[in-house]
């Protein structure tokens, strides 16, 4: 396989699990499953979005691929280098390679520091730039996210959250990254904001070649920005398609569910429509439910899904799906 062919973020058979446990000498011996067994690739120049209820395990997933946390198990190679299992000191050549835009822009960046710090702040820690380089690629990436030079001397509560944002962005691309994960980064603002920001990053994909690990709930931004979509539940890839082949056919019975309960862009559709969701509550992540655990909420579980995990099968060429009820070629469950 050639370097162009390599995928350049490799995920298989990632566990992520979280003790209860009050400390080392504690009794509780019980864990919080936070992710289980999710494999996924991402190509160079492509973005893969991650969608899912809050607690399936999107934002996990998004801090242990960066390493900001150690996985429990499994394998994380980044342009073919394993890095899941590096310690700190090998790691840090490949920080630069993997950056993240967070979800919240008023929490995530520092009151304290003036916008050009906090830009500048990646290559300070990464080193091999001097002080007249890092003012000058500062000017530069201002300009490339859309904010004034005069931005730099003004703290973050000047800003809007769009122009928060946009500052975030700006840290995350400082380092030329080749992976950016973007952690619900439209989420916390308005409506009217997150086209901008997320044609902003497109725009920077275009140019500068970024690949993206996206993450969200909002189905129809991921459907605007996605190339590929992963779905998960408690933990668990549901189902992986490309974005025109889930939105045009999911197959899953929770993707069909999250579709459904999706509101409806015309406020009087919305208004008369039925209730449409997913019945029941998320199972705990602690005591998750045996076999399929998408089982205790899905109209058409038997016994049988509450008797082993189901394989991610592929039921076409790039779609796959982990149903036992879903054959391949067949039209999706009704």
């Amino acid at each position: 396989m050639t370097a162009a062919e390599t995928p350049l973020l490799s995920v298989r058979n990632l566990v992520k699990r979280y003790p209860l446990g009050g400390g080392l000498f504690s009794s509780d011996r019980r864990v919080v499953h936070a992710v289980e067994d999710v494999s996924f690739d991402i190509a160079r120049g492509e973005t893969f979005g991650l969608v899912g209820e809050s607690g399936s395990g999107k934002s996990t997933i998004s801090r242990v691929v960066t390493r900001l946390e150690d996985p429990t198990s499994g394998e994380i190679r980044l342009e073919g280098t394993e890095i899941g299992s590096l310690s700190e000191r090998a790691l840090r050549p490949y920080r630069s390679r993997a950056q993240m835009i967070f979800q919240d822009p008023y929490s995530s960046l520092d009151p304290r520091m003036k916008a050009g710090a906090i830009i500048e702040e990646p290559m300070v820690v990464q080193g091999g730039f001097d002080r007249s380089q890092r003012a000058r690629r500062v000017a530069e990436l201002l300009d490339m996210v859309g904010l004034p030079a005069s931005a730099r001397d003004r703290y973050p509560n000047e800003f809007s959250g769009g122009q928060r944002q946009r500052i975030g962005i700006a840290r995350a691309i400082a380092l030329n990254p080749r992976l950016v994960v973007a952690d619900e980064p439209v989420s916390a603002l308005d409506v009217s904001i997150q086209a901008q920001v997320v044609n902003l990053l497109e725009d920077l994909q275009a140019e500068l070649g970024l690949s993206y690990l996206f993450i969200a709930h909002d189905l129809a931004v991921v459907r605007h920005i996605a190339h590929r979509v992963a779905v998960l539940y408690l933990g668990r890839v549901m189902e992986i398609a490309s974005s025109s082949q889930l939105y045009a056919a999911p197959r899953h019975p929770y993707t069909r569910a999250l579709m459904e309960a999706a509101p409806l862009p015309d406020p009087v559709a919305e208004a008369s429509r039925e209730s449409a969701g997913i019945e029941g509550e998320i199972p705990s992540a602690v005591t998750p439910p045996p076999g399929c655990v998408f089982s205790t909420r899905c109209p058409l579980a038997s016994a049988e899904c509450r008797a082993a995990v189901p394989p991610l099968v592929e039921v076409e060429p790039g779609h796959r799906v982990a149903c036992i009820k879903v054959a391949p070629g067949a039209a999706a469950p009704a």
